[in-house]
């Protein structure tokens, strides 16, 4: 007896098809209604079968593109011994079709054109040896056989030579084609092989990525919360810093993670940054808001290019020394919060802090920075520019306002220069800051400076505070 007892997908689960042949004589409604639904599950089943072979045509598809990837990916990585089995595979492959396809080419190209050549002359010689007349001489006759055996014996020759390439090419065919096959089929193996070996040597390292993932993990959300927490921290401070006030303080008790600065002695500012406006030495009163850089006693100031060739790009000033400088608030300017620095030679620029409070603090980081430089001597100056300043000779140097930018490339490390006499060469730092500067162009970053504007001058050493430490690392 046939049984069957597949399940339905067109009618309700559970009906099981009775299909045999005693329900077969009986010709029962059950048995009429097992064959309707081993019909409609037939076509189902085809339909199944049909997606499959489709899946299965784009799985092999999605293996094939692997496969190409694969091949991409170990041409352009450092090889090992791996890798390059496939690569060994294809080299055995190409390298052995052009040996064949060269061969085949040279031999048949030489002895065709030889033979084609003897059978041209051949030819010709036959037609003029055919067309001779009954009535020539006999002695005459004689001489035209000549002539035509003498073109007969090179086509002779080219034939049989060509024949006999022929044969040696079907030998060495015969050689060849074997051999190439082995070998590919060596190399095959040998790759297979050697995935197998590389797969099966990987679970030590992922045991130990797995063990780095868990841990990763279980830290993460502990991470997440403490940077949610100086994420607050930070943006409740910078939007109390930059709520105006009736009256101006000096108070920092609300600054995040400060507890580390000394509260017993007092902090000197000697480096600093932010944005200032700059009143431009080109004449009229045309002021550009840019971010300035005061450190190691250098100040400077930088952009972004909007437009031109430099569009996107860090541009900056020459570093001009302070040392030198005389510093303190403008009393001439229509403009609230202005202070001047006046270089060595005389020449001033002026410059416009957002609040009371910034150019006071300006004005303290630049006297602080100049005591500090001339109280440690000069050798702690560094005067000449070329060698503090990551700059190359460049014309394609912008003008802003009076003062010529450099685009930055990278930061070279600042060397201390000692010097003895620091007049004349600071003067020549002050007009390239203040007048046009010669053509140069930097290296590739703005002259880097504290991460913090206090630094704490204990017995002539420098401390950083708290913020100088990375919170996170990315």
């Amino acid at each position: 007896m046939l049984e069957t007892s597949l399940k339905s997908v067109t009618h309700a689960p559970g009906i099981a098809l009775n299909i045999s042949f005693e329900h077969a004589l009986k010709d029962s409604p059950l048995f009429r209604s097992s064959v309707r639904l081993f019909a409609d599950e037939l076509d189902e089943l085809e339909k199944w079968l049909v997606n499959i072979s489709k899946i299965c045509r784009i799985y092999t598809e999605s293996l094939t593109k692997t496969n190409d990837i694969g091949l991409a990916v170990s041409r352009r990585v450092s090889s090992n011994k791996y890798i390059s089995l496939l690569g060994a595979l294809l080299h055995t492959y190409h390298f052995g079709s052009q040996n064949l396809i060269h061969l085949i080419n040279r031999s048949d190209q030489e002895a065709r054109l030889d033979y084609e050549k003897s059978v041209e002359k051949f030819e010709a010689a036959t037609i003029k040896y055919a067309a001779l007349p009954k009535s020539k001489e006999s002695s005459a006759l004689l001489e035209d056989a000549f002539i035509l055996y003498e073109a007969r014996k090179p086509f002779i020759k080219a034939s049989i030579s060509y024949v006999s390439k022929i044969i040696m090419l079907k030998y060495k065919l015969d050689i060849h084609i074997p051999d190439i096959l082995m070998a590919l089929i060596k190399v095959h193996t040998d790759y297979f092989e050697a995935g197998w070996d590389l797969f099966h040597g990987i679970e030590v390292a992922s045991q130990d990525l797995r063990q780095k993932l868990d841990n990763a993990r279980a830290m993460s959300s502990d991470t997440i919360k403490r940077l949610e927490t100086v994420k607050n921290e930070f943006e409740e401070f910078a939007i109390e810093s930059a709520k105006p006030r009736l009256k101006e303080s000096t108070d920092h008790s609300k600054l995040p993670n400060r507890q580390s600065l000394s509260k017993s002695r007092p902090l000197v500012v000697v480096e600093r940054e932010g944005y200032l406006f700059r009143k431009s030495n080109s004449g009229g009163s045309v002021w550009t808001r840019r971010y300035f850089s005061l450190k190691d006693a250098m100040i400077s100031y930088s952009i972004v290019a909007t437009s031109g060739k430099h569009k996107g790009k860090l541009m900056a000033t020459t570093a001009l020394s302070v040392a030198l400088c005389n510093v303190r608030v403008s009393k001439l300017e229509d403009r609230r919060f202005c202070f001047e620095v006046e270089t060595s030679s005389k020449s001033t620029f002026v410059l416009q802090a957002e609040t009371e409070q910034d150019m006071n603090q300006w004005i303290t980081a630049i006297n602080s920075a100049k005591s500090v430089a001339l109280a440690n001597g000069a050798a702690s100056i560094p005067i000449d520019v070329t060698n503090i300043e990551p700059f190359e000779p460049s014309s394609e140097d912008e003008s802003d306002g009076g003062e010529t930018l450099h685009q930055l490339k990278t930061q070279k490390p600042r060397e201390s220069i000692t010097i003895n006499q620091t007049t004349a060469t600071a003067s020549s730092e002050d007009e390239s800051f203040e007048i046009e500067a010669s053509e140069l162009e930097t290296d590739g970053s703005f002259p880097q400076c504290a991460d913090t504007e206090l630094i704490s001058m204990q017995d002539g050493s420098a401390s950083k505070s708290e913020y100088d430490k990375p919170l996170f690392l990315i």
